[in-house]
């Protein structure tokens, strides 16, 4: 008998990579229409993702949300022919065949799958997100709760906050300087804690031509 492949995926020892998904460009596929598919339908389409919902049942608050967001709901039962033309599957059932029946098709047409009954039969983990003014950022705690990741989510929003004009302002710096010999120095140069220290007191262009000349900023 093949092994899953999905098994221990996300045991502690095993690695762990976190990506970053163009989300307009990717489509997810919700199966089930209970409180579980709510909440991922909700998070993917927030994130701007294309989402269909299939399920023989839709929890009443699906309506509200397919409007505001665009999503399809599709009344029907499941067929593996629904898996065919979407990046992500969502398993959003309780237990029982049919998750066994998705998981199989999942792994044969190589899809990227997530098992709500238990993330680590699956082969995808969605990360707890967040941004700041020009930061996004993931954590994901593996064994702790979803509250313990947001505690610490708001500690690093805190954190990063204060670099989010120098991350700006580096951007504008990359961008002046685009083949500039020296962009590579220079951006190694301002991406740091003495220079972020006179950038904060409206040194920042001052020190560059301190330093590098007249760049024409």
């Amino acid at each position: 008998m093949s092994k899953d492949i999905g098994e221990n995926i996300f045991d502690l020892s095993s690695d762990f990579m976190t990506i970053g998904l163009l989300s307009s460009k990717v489509k997810v596929l919700v199966i089930g229409g209970g409180r579980a598919g709510f909440i991922k339908a909700k998070s993917f389409a927030m994130r701007g993702c294309k989402v269909t919902v299939l399920s023989l049942d839709f929890d009443e608050e699906f309506t509200p949300l397919a409007k505001k967001f665009n999503i399809q709901l599709i009344k029907a039962p499941y067929s593996s022919a629904y898996i065919d033309s979407y990046h992500i599957v969502v398993i959003a059932l309780g237990v029982g065949r049919l998750i066994k029946e998705i998981k199989k098709a999942c792994q044969e047409k190589f899809k990227l799958y997530l098992d709500c009954s238990d993330y680590q039969l699956g082969n995808l983990v969605i990360p707890s997100q967040a941004s700041t003014k020009n930061i996004s950022y993931t954590i994901n705690t593996r064994a702790a709760s979803p509250i313990t990741s947001q505690f610490l989510m708001e500690g690093i929003r805190s954190y990063l906050s204060n670099y989010d004009d120098l991350v700006d302002y580096l951007g504008s710096l990359r961008k002046a300087l685009k083949g500039n010999e020296k962009l590579k120095e220079i951006m190694a140069f301002t991406s740091s804690e003495d220079f972020n220290f006179f950038f904060k007191k409206g040194y920042g262009d001052i020190i560059i031509k301190l330093f590098y000349g007249d760049l024409g900023l």
